[in-house]
């Protein structure tokens, strides 16, 4: 018996609202630090006269590094895309009705294609205006209308259901 129900049209503008969290925190503090490190060790490189073409390179490979994770956006939504489009047959916007049963979590597009994932698979947990997003291992992601729990008045059950069943998940918003 599903507990909770919600029916999203999923396309590349949800995943753009979804943006800023498609990449773990830690790996964004992973690419910041290494990108400093690599900017410092080209500036010592020129400033110590070690090799001056050398630090050049070093300090452009620093300055790169950021741009390239946040250009892995578009390779990230492309496989969310190409997957879900595998799965529903349809490619650009398509239906999906998301339902939480007491053991897994179903997804299920207009054609019946089903999928299931279990809540241990579970990591991430992010929201915005419109909606609320649950994350796999895998950045997989599963869009929950959050306007529509609002109306039916099922939010806070919801999220307390999702406490209880995701043990793993990191919760990226105030309601932890």
């Amino acid at each position: 018996m599903e507990q909770f129900e919600t029916q999203v049209i999923f396309s590349k503008g949800i995943l753009r609202e979804l943006r800023k969290h498609l990449k773990p925190p830690r790996e964004k503090i992973r690419v910041a630090i290494c990108s400093i490190g690599l900017m410092l060790l080209g500036i010592w490189l020129i400033v110590f006269r070690q090799s001056v073409p050398s630090g050049i390179f070093v300090v452009f490979i620093g300055l790169a590094s950021p741009l390239s994770h946040h250009l892995n956006f578009y390779h990230v939504t492309k496989v969310n895309l190409r997957r879900s489009a595998e799965n529903t047959g349809e490619k650009g916007a398509f239906e999906l009705i998301t339902s939480f049963a007491e053991d897994e979590i179903r997804i299920c597009n207009k054609i019946g294609g089903m999928a299931y994932i279990k809540y241990d698979a579970v990591r991430r947990f992010a929201e915005t205006k419109q909606w609320y997003a649950l994350f796999t291992k895998e950045n997989q992601v599963i869009i929950v209308d959050k306007m529509r729990l609002v109306q039916e008045e099922k939010e806070e059950a919801f999220l307390n259901f999702i406490k209880e069943k995701c043990k793993n998940i990191r919760w990226r918003n105030k309601r932890q």
